[in-house]
């Protein structure tokens, strides 16, 4: 019995020194150059949503989860989406790495249609992990029908305000519009009656300061007057309200905020319209309900310096500038 185990002792000891430092048990597969080897990959992550901007869900949805927790020793590096239309299983886009929060650009999604995305974690081994079981949503109707006219209805409750041509900086084609019904109560996300406009703002908010915003174009004369079906102005309303939220003049509670910050039939990117886009609605507001046709004017975000910016009148359409600190009635739109 002793001579058997001495042997036994013998041959460890010679299988030891005869495997090279560093890689011992490499061949019955417990470490490999003194590291366990990684092969598990990252759990599936959890929490899929899609962003709160239902505009941006037919082209461009912002899509959030929490990471996915690697199983193995690593880390888990970078993440997959995966998009299939529900109906037909089908491919959309195939798995291409994203981060958490950003938008899937360059889709090309209809409206009104099922869709489904599905997120994977990489770990820093290149381990695929587990796939999500799928987030669906479904995209809004991006229309108000094939041939709107000003005052039918668009998705989610909003109206048909009218077209300009050409756009404000392409110089070419047409731009369509959207209004809100009319007798919006005063909330980012309302409820519109239908009833007379009754919200009103200052130009620059009750305690905003009168200052001439640098990224806006002044107008200081009637000549180009905002009336007609062209669109002449330098820049879109939206460009005008992105640059007067900003300025520090300008306080929380202005006209372009209220509108900046809407949220209504599925869109937020509401605007006060520049004076062109405001005549329009002037121009349509016998199909358009809710407009004041009783005297009061309207805001647009047309700048005329640093005091006055420039109305309208729905009785008269006469479009004329007051000063900022006026309580005028506001009307919101978005091109589509």
């Amino acid at each position: 019995m002793y001579r058997y185990f001495s042997m036994v002792r013998v041959l460890l000891l010679l299988f030891f020194f005869a495997v090279p430092a560093g890689a011992q048990f490499a061949n019955i597969g417990f470490w490999q150059s003194g590291e366990v080897t990684d092969t598990l990959g990252p759990l599936a992550p959890t929490g899929v949503s899609l962003g709160s901007v239902p505009l941006n869900l037919t082209t461009s949805p912002t899509i959030s989860y929490t990471a996915a927790v690697d199983q193995g020793p690593g880390t888990t590096a970078s993440h997959q989406i995966r998009i299939i239309r529900v109906s037909g299983s089908l491919l959309i886009r195939d798995w291409t790495t994203h981060t958490s929060g950003s938008a899937a650009t360059g889709l090309t999604l209809s409206g009104n249609t099922p869709y489904r995305v599905f997120v994977r974690g990489i770990d820093d081994s290149g381990n695929v992990g587990a796939s999500t079981s799928g987030y669906t949503w479904i995209t809004i109707p991006t229309n108000c029908g094939s041939s709107p006219s000003p005052g039918s209805a668009c998705s989610g409750g909003a109206i048909f305000a009218g077209a300009l041509s050409p756009g404000a900086t392409s110089g070419s084609g047409t731009d369509l519009y959207m209004t809100t019904p009319g007798g919006c109560n005063d909330s980012p996300s309302p409820t519109c009656s239908g009833a007379t406009d009754t919200v009103r703002k200052y130009w620059n908010g009750t305690s905003g300061g009168f200052v001439d915003i640098p990224a806006l174009v002044n107008y200081t004369t009637t000549a180009g007057v905002g009336n007609g079906s062209s669109n002449r102005d330098t820049n879109y309303g939206s460009s005008n309200t992105s640059a007067i939220v900003v300025h520090a003049s300008i306080d929380v509670d202005s006209a372009a905020e209220w509108c900046q910050d809407l949220v209504y039939g599925g869109y937020s990117d509401w605007y006060l319209p520049n004076r062109y886009e405001l005549n329009m609605l002037y121009t349509n507001r016998a199909s358009l309900s809710g407009i004041d046709v009783t005297g009061n004017s309207y805001w647009s975000s047309t700048e005329r310096d640093g005091w006055e910016s420039w109305r309208q009148r729905f009785h008269t359409g006469t479009q004329g500038t007051q000063t900022k600190f006026n309580n005028y009635l506001v009307r919101c739109v978005r091109r589509f």
